[in-house]
């Protein structure tokens, strides 16, 4: 349910890529599943005692792509929402791409440094994977592959001879 309208009399609707169709404070209602007597399921409807920011936009390039956004950010520009919406798909493909072609499976920090830490450590193996990638002329897949072979390799050749049983026996 619509409670104020925040588009202002005169305002420019052109808001770079998309252009502002809706800017609006509402409520939202639930639907909450009740099971009545007969055991049928129905929907209660109740407000959410919040109020949420309703911004639509069209795309000026494809003007039958529309986007719904909403937010309970009523500080931010409406093109600051849209943009905003765009960098998390920018994000989620990003965090793909760790996971399926980095075989990143699970974070190992939940800090804001650890993250940045593994941030910064994935997109330097990635690089280094295409560094290899094009100095061997190889596909990425057969890259990424040889690649980690090698360093394994070259880890537990380091490993053995820095933390081998030559060493410990000298102490």
């Amino acid at each position: 349910m619509e409670i104020e309208s925040l588009i202002k009399e005169n305002q420019d609707l052109d808001i770079g890529v998309n252009l502002l169709i809706i800017d609006s404070i509402i409520i939202l209602d639930t639907g909450l599943p009740i099971i009545n007597k007969q055991g049928n399921i129905k929907h209660k409807e109740e407000k959410i005692e919040n109020q949420f920011r309703l911004v639509i936009v069209k795309n000026n390039e494809q003007p039958e792509k529309i986007f719904w956004f909403i937010t309970n950010n009523f500080e931010l520009t409406t093109k600051e929402v849209a943009d905003y919406y765009r960098r998390k798909w920018d994000i989620e493909v990003f965090i793909r791409f760790i996971k399926q072609e980095l075989n990143v499976s699970h974070i190992l920090s939940l800090s804001k440094n650890g993250m940045e830490v593994m941030i910064h450590m994935t997109l330097i193996v990635a690089m280094l994977a295409l560094i290899y990638k094009k100095a061997n002329n190889l596909s990425y897949k057969t890259a990424k592959r040889r690649f980690v072979m090698e360093l394994r390799e070259l880890i537990t050749i380091n490993t053995d001879y820095t933390f081998g049983w030559g060493s410990c026996q000298s102490l």
